[in-house]
């Protein structure tokens, strides 16, 4: 802060609530990456406007730019923990079984969510937003095909023509193929 916003070290201590002592610490500690930073993937010289330039350490490469976690640390600031947990993870996987239409792949992940804790309506949430991604392209194919024909397309809700039909209903006219 002292260096990027012109604050002296007492304005960046009262900025982030430390005391004199702690921001001169961070201050140095925040110079020094930055200097090893420089030394491993830079040389420096002047050019020839005099003016100070680095050109990447090994030549015919580029540095490679700072993570998060070192950009973080210069700035001695704590990156937040990542959200992405176990029961995320088998949220998005249940995302992923319904967008794919994989009926083993969703009772596995929803078993393996409910023993991670992760709630029904979670779980409800997470099938509705994969729901809604996955019809996002028929709507737009459909509002294509009600374009060109100048017809308005209905769609019906209920039995699909690609499963057998369940006892005491007519079968699809075509039994055993799919659309």
């Amino acid at each position: 802060m002292s260096e990027l916003r012109g604050l002296t070290v007492r304005e960046a201590a009262g900025v982030l609530g430390v005391s004199l002592g702690a921001a001169k610490i961070r201050l140095h500690r925040g110079r020094r990456a930055l200097r090893d930073l420089v030394d491993r993937e830079c040389r420096m010289f002047r050019d020839e406007r005099n003016e100070l330039s680095c050109e990447p350490a090994a030549r015919g490469t580029a540095a490679s730019y700072p993570s998060r976690e070192v950009l973080a640390e210069l700035a001695g600031l704590a990156l937040p923990k990542s959200v992405y947990t176990e029961a995320v993870q088998e949220l998005v996987a249940i995302g992923a079984a319904i967008a794919a239409n994989c009926e083993p792949c969703f009772r596995y992940h929803f078993d393996k969510a409910r023993k991670l804790g992760v709630s029904k309506e979670d779980m409800a949430r997470a099938v509705t937003t994969a729901q809604t991604v996955k019809e996002s392209p028929a709507r737009a194919v459909l509002a294509l095909a009600e374009k060109y024909t100048g017809s308005r397309i209905v769609t019906k809700d209920g039995r699909d023509a690609c499963r057998p039909a369940p006892d005491g209903e007519p079968s699809s006219p075509t039994p055993g193929k799919c659309c």
